[in-house]
């Protein structure tokens, strides 16, 4: 920046130079700058598409049930009934098969026959017990005869038992007879026909 300093003598052109600085001075104040605005920046699109990522697998396989249980008869015999085919829906105790249960129901009416009978021979030594054990206390029979009566009824007793355990058993195998499904699911393959014979596997 130069500044000058005039000699007082050259008064008549201080005006000048007065005039000349604020004119100057002006002229800087009223320029306006132009400010540029920024240039569109272009933007490039482009549209996604879905595609194969890689080659594609194909695979061979066989659809299977999460549970999958395998029924079957618990005694061998002649299947006289089928109820389900393959692909059928069934309930849990829904009948599935039947055997023919001839042997079994003659088993189960001669085990009904026995308990019978045990009932009938334990009622009858029970009573001759009574008598034996009445007679002991008024001296008119022997401690022998008293003691034989009460091991009668024992056996009798135990007679019994083995009977109905034989009944219950009896009952079992009419029950086997009977194929019947043991949980809700589908029938997904069947292995026997009604009049062919169903061996039990061991």
């Amino acid at each position: 920046m130069t500044v000058c300093i005039l000699d007082s003598s050259f008064r008549p052109w201080r005006g000048v130079l007065l005039s000349l600085i604020v004119a100057t001075t002006l002229a800087a104040c009223n320029e306006q700058t132009d400010v540029a605005e920024p240039a569109p920046r272009p933007v490039r699109t482009m549209t996604l598409e879905k595609s194969e990522a890689g080659v594609p697998v194909v695979l061979t396989g066989r659809i299977e049930a999460l549970d999958e249980a395998s029924l079957g008869f618990r005694l061998s015999g002649r299947m006289i009934e089928r109820t389900v085919n393959a692909g059928d829906r069934v309930e849990a105790g829904q009948l599935l098969g039947r055997l023919e249960a001839l042997n079994e129901l003659n088993a189960l009416t001669a085990a009904k026959a026995n308990v019978a009978a045990a009932q009938a021979k334990l009622t009858q030594v029970r009573n001759h017990f009574e008598r034996q054990q009445t007679l002991l206390s008024q001296g008119w029979t022997t401690r022998a005869n008293f003691d034989q009566a009460e091991r009668e009824v024992r056996t009798a007793e135990a007679q019994l038992d083995a009977s109905e355990a034989q009944l219950k058993s009896a009952h079992d195998q009419v029950d086997f007879t009977e194929l019947k499904a043991d949980a809700e699911g589908v029938v997904t393959g069947v292995g026997a026909e009604p009049g062919e014979v169903c061996k039990r596997v061991k």
